[in-house]
């Protein structure tokens, strides 16, 4: 049945629907608009961008490292991503 489930619906529209709710911080919101942050736009309305040599997925109700649980590092893009999803328990 999961593999039906994947062959269906991709993993990026289960995530995105699951996390539609949020609503972004201020701090989300700075990251976002950071000229200088080369982020893109993830599932769920997430930011992925590079940090180091990892790239890391911030949520929406992101406030910093030390508040907050909705953020995940990862050696690829897809990675951190599926980190993320598990961390949230998506």
């Amino acid at each position: 049945m999961l593999s039906n489930i994947r062959e269906r619906f991709s993993f990026g529209s289960i995530f995105l629907g699951a996390l539609q709710l949020f609503i972004m911080t201020a701090e989300f919101e700075m990251l976002k608009n950071d000229p200088d942050l080369e982020a893109t736009r993830g599932p769920g309305g997430t930011l992925i961008f590079l940090d180091g040599d990892q790239y890391c997925v911030v949520g929406p109700e992101f406030v910093s490292t030390e508040e907050s649980d909705c953020y995940a590092f990862g050696a690829t893009r897809e990675q951190a991503i599926a980190n993320y999803a598990i961390k949230r328990g998506v």
